[in-house]
């Protein structure tokens, strides 16, 4: 793709996210779906939460244009792109009437599961046997959709990481023009516009936040996307480029569990 066709790529994405993240902003404020703010929270007064109906169906769009663009054939990868909708539409459910934790983790598992056959190649580089790898990386991944999910309520820290990591796997596909990075490339670039479009209106003081139909699809396809550079030889960039989250996630539980109890 040339520089004119990712700079038009890169535009199409920021301007729909902008536009339909205010969209869903006006329609969360008349509907009243707020974020009631807790000891955690950056936020003081209620906020709208549910901004990932504007972010997830642009995000499922991004991925399906990209392995249209680079010509995927295998049903590994659609499935896996299927089963992120599909959490996208349990998860509005869960914003709106709290479904239990036992469906959301059993969807969450049924939903990695299906796209642990989406990767082609151990993640784990042969290091243990084919059927540990994949529980490991079942495991991991579930946990870290959940560290997304934990994460979002903190003005702007779920659009930074997720465009952060988008642009690093950007970079890595400029710098190492692989085949098998080339489609992930563009997929970053893609999460960082919609995130950059996103965090207008995420960015404190947060207008929104993200929701559970916003953070957990967001986790699952990025957790898809370092899994995958992990399984082509890339480990040091797909620990680093989360390492911000994974290490931030430890600050901010050890603080909520010495913080003393509300009187």
């Amino acid at each position: 793709m040339t520089f004119a066709g990712l700079a038009t790529f890169s535009s199409i994405f920021l301007i729909g996210a902008m536009l339909l993240t205010w969209g869903v902003l006006v329609y969360l404020r008349r509907k009243a779906i707020l974020d009631m703010p807790n000891h955690r929270s950056s936020h003081a007064v209620p906020t709208p939460r549910g901004g990932g109906l504007a972010v997830t169906p642009l995000l499922i769009v991004l991925v399906a244009v990209v392995f249209i663009h680079t010509g995927v054939r295998d049903t590994g990868p659609w499935l896996m792109l299927a089963a992120g909708a599909g959490l996208g539409v349990l998860s509005w459910l869960d914003d709106r009437r709290d479904l239990s934790a036992a469906i959301r983790f059993a969807c969450q598992f049924m939903a990695v599961i299906i796209g642990v056959f989406a990767i082609d190649k151990p993640v784990l580089g042969g290091v243990v046997p084919d059927w540990l790898d994949h529980v490991l990386v079942v495991l991991a991944w579930v946990w870290f959709i959940n560290l997304f999910n934990f994460m979002d309520g903190i003005d702007g820290i779920t659009g930074v990481e997720a465009g952060s990591i988008g642009l690093g796997v950007f970079i890595l596909a400029l710098l190492i023009p692989l085949p098998q990075f080339i489609g992930l490339g563009y997929i970053g670039l893609g999460v960082t516009s919609i995130m950059a479009g996103f965090l207008i209106w995420n960015w404190h003081p947060a207008r929104l936040f993200l929701g559970d139909v916003g953070s957990i699809p967001l986790g699952f396809i990025l957790g898809w996307v370092l899994l995958e550079l992990a399984a082509e030889g890339a480990w040091a960039v797909a620990l680093i480029l989360p390492s911000y989250y994974l290490f931030d996630v430890v600050d901010v539980v050890g603080v909520v569990d010495v913080m003393p109890p509300n009187p």
